[in-house]
């Protein structure tokens, strides 16, 4: 069953053999299992890489993004939640 996950931390997220790295400003080193997770909401000051979004977008996860105040800024949908995206294709 995929859950969403929830990032406070300040820090920088990776892609790193296939699974999502997020190392803490601290130095702490943790791996989230990507096929258990639905999406992910950034709350904390987090820098991502290409890598780990075309990864992500692949697995149909979605990524979720908050100001400082916790201030909701934008979502990141892969193509295929893009209903519209797709409509248009097919139109064209």
């Amino acid at each position: 069953m995929r859950a969403p996950f929830f990032i406070f931390s300040d820090g920088e997220m990776v892609r790193d053999q296939n699974t999502v790295l997020f190392v803490e400003k601290s130095g702490q080193k943790r791996r989230l299992p990507v096929e258990m997770i639905s999406d992910i909401f950034l709350l904390g000051n987090v820098d991502i890489s290409k890598n780990l979004i075309v990864y992500l977008s692949r697995k149909g996860v979605l990524i979720h993004f908050f100001d400082f105040h916790g201030g909701y800024l934008g979502t990141y949908y892969p193509f295929e939640f893009n209903s519209h995206g797709k409509t248009l294709i097919k139109q064209v």
